[in-house]
């Protein structure tokens, strides 16, 4: 992660990537597939000959499913995340979302609201910040843990309240 600090002169920037995250996902991976290497090799031939092939199937349709899943889940693990504040604008770069940026004379007020959203075992929190404009309300979702670690999320929201006192925009959280 790169952070440049916070002064009048310097805007705060923010970058990093989840490549951590990605490799033990990724050696989580490789341990699943040495446990499905050693069932098959092990386990399912004591079972009987009748059932090596369709046990064998199974289990790798099951793993090699699971494996692609959790893949596909973490793609965006490796891509930069980007974020940028200044007395001019609040900008977010986040890998598979619009690049979001908003100005500073836009905003009235920036409303955050922490979001937990529960499915199955997984839980996913999110922080959605509401900026009321002129035009209209603009909504940025921030996912902790996905757009960025979760101390990184909260460093951006302490940096985006600072900002906003220093700025003289009302800041809300809720």
């Amino acid at each position: 992660m790169t952070l440049s600090s916070q002064n009048d002169d310097h805007p705060v920037k923010i970058e990093e990537t989840m490549k951590i995250t990605f490799y033990i996902v990724i050696f989580i991976i490789i341990a699943l597939l040495i446990f499905l290497l050693t069932v098959s090799f092990t386990v399912i031939p004591d079972l009987g000959e009748q059932y090596i092939v369709i046990l064998n199937i199974v289990i790798w349709a099951i793993g090699g499913t699971t494996a692609l899943i959790i893949l596909y889940t973490v793609k965006g693990f490796l891509k930069i995340r980007y974020f940028s504040l200044s007395n001019e604008s609040i900008e977010f770069d986040v890998p598979y979302k619009p690049k979001f940026v908003i100005l500073w004379k836009d905003i009235r007020n920036i409303k955050v609201t922490k979001k937990t959203v529960v499915a199955g075992k997984v839980r996913r929190k999110f922080f959605i910040l509401s900026f009321d404009t002129k035009e209209g309300e603009k909504v940025f979702k921030l996912e902790k843990g996905r757009d960025f670690r979760f101390e990184t999320a909260n460093q951006i929201l302490l940096h985006i309240e600072e900002y906003a006192n220093k700025l003289n925009k009302q800041y809300l959280q809720g």
